[in-house]
Formats: C-alpha cells, structure tokens, sequence
C-alpha cells in the first residue's frame, strides 16, 4: 500500500492516516492513454496515484504540446484543486494502465480539518512542483538544444530507472514526442542527439524502452561541456 508523499519522499503519512484519508477517496482504473482530465475542466477534486505513470501537460492554440511533467505511484495530481482553484491548469494523460485515488473536493476539505499533516504533505508537493518549473526554465536558457535532451534523459533515468540487465532501464515508455515536449526541443534534436549517445553506447533502445548501460557516463556530456564552457571563457586583455 503506497503511502501519501511529495515526489523527493521527505514527508511521509503514517499508515494510519494514510488509512484514514483512503476513507474519504475513491478508487479509478485507466487503461493506457486515457486523458483523466483536460485543461480547463472544473477543478472538483485531488488524485494520487498508486500505480502506473501519468503524463501532465499544456497545448498551445495550434495544437503543439508541452509536457510539463510524468508522475507516477504516490505523486499528487490536479493539486492546485487544494488550493481553490475552479479550473483545471493543465491536462493529464496516462502512459501505461494506471490506478489513481481521487479525493472530492468536498471530501477533501473535511480531510483536511480531520488530517491536519495532510495539508503539510500537499504544500511541501507544490514546492517541490515550483523548484521543478524553475530548474526547467534555467534548462531553457542556460542549455544547448543536444544538452537539454541529455539532461532530461539523466533526469528522468535517475527518478524512473530500474535495475535490468542492460544497465538502467526507463519504466515510463517515451516516445522521441514526449522526450522532446519535456526537454523543450524539436523531435529532430532528440532522434539526434539519441542516435550519437546511442553510436557512442551511452544509451540503448529496444522499442520504446530506453536503457543506460553507465549513467556516469551519460553524465560525463555535461560535466565535460561545463569543463569546457569555463576553459573556452575568453580572459580579459592587459591593458
């Protein structure tokens, strides 16, 4: 039974609040690529998930996504529900058949009063939730298109990789699309950059599993362009 969490897992519920919140909630099944909800729908309740992965995102008016995050089992979804707001912010689909509590918002707020600690748990997630957007946007700035994909994949192995033969594994199965809407690059930047990480056995792919033979290795493209940004920093001429 997963326990309530934020994503870092730096608070935990006991079992017996976790037990005493599933009173006020409800269980729902989704197969795979089901949208639980779209951008804009009334905002009437909390959802978090106990198993599978879900994909949040945004659609610009010409149709473009921008996945903003992948969650998976103990991670809150639709949290800004808590928080009053009457319209969903952005939509969620599932990656893979998925299993989610969801809590009223009626349901909610009587949770809270009996469940103080509940709340603590749902502010430390939107935190966590705003340093994420703040390191994407330093992403977007600070860091070539090729890094942002190999940064992304870094990020992503070391929060959902799993021990497997080949190396570490991906669970949450991305298309060069959804690498390509988390990284905030061209799908032709991650079919590239994937190709030389892959031509160099960084990476492998077997389908849409994605594996990473030695993630230090993978992390070395970055450190050594930090390496190199601060060798290549022209000094200041003598006067």
């Amino acid at each position: 039974m997963p326990q309530f969490r934020n994503p870092k897992g730096s608070f935990e519920l006991s079992k017996q609040q976790y037990e005493q919140i599933e009173l006020y909630s409800r269980k729902k099944r989704y197969k795979r690529g089901v949208v639980i909800f779209h951008e804009e729908d009334p905002a009437d309740g909390l959802y978090q998930i106990k198993s599978g992965f879900v994909k949040v995102y945004r659609e610009s008016e010409d149709g473009r996504e921008k996945t903003l995050a992948i969650l998976s089992a103990g991670d809150f979804l639709g949290e800004m529900a808590a928080f009053g707001s009457p319209l969903r912010s952005a939509s969620a689909k599932t990656l893979e058949q998925t299993e989610v509590l969801f809590i009223h918002q009626q349901s909610f707020e009587e949770c809270l009063r009996t469940i103080p600690a509940f709340g603590l748990l749902i502010t430390q997630t939107v935190t966590e939730r705003l340093r994420e957007a703040n390191k994407q946007i330093s992403n977007l700035i600070n860091l070539s298109s090729h890094d942002k994909v190999i940064c992304q994949v870094v990020a992503l192995i070391e929060r959902y990789g799993c021990q497997v033969n080949k190396g570490l594994m991906l669970k949450p199965r991305l298309t060069h699309g959804d690498l390509a809407s988390l990284a905030g690059v061209s799908r032709e930047t991650v079919t590239k950059t994937l190709k030389k990480m892959k031509d160099e056995g960084r990476v492998s792919t077997e389908g849409r599993r994605l594996f990473v033979p030695d993630l230090s290795r993978l992390k070395e493209l970055l450190h050594n362009r930090d390496e190199s940004t601060r060798a290549g920093t022209p000094r200041a001429k003598k006067m």
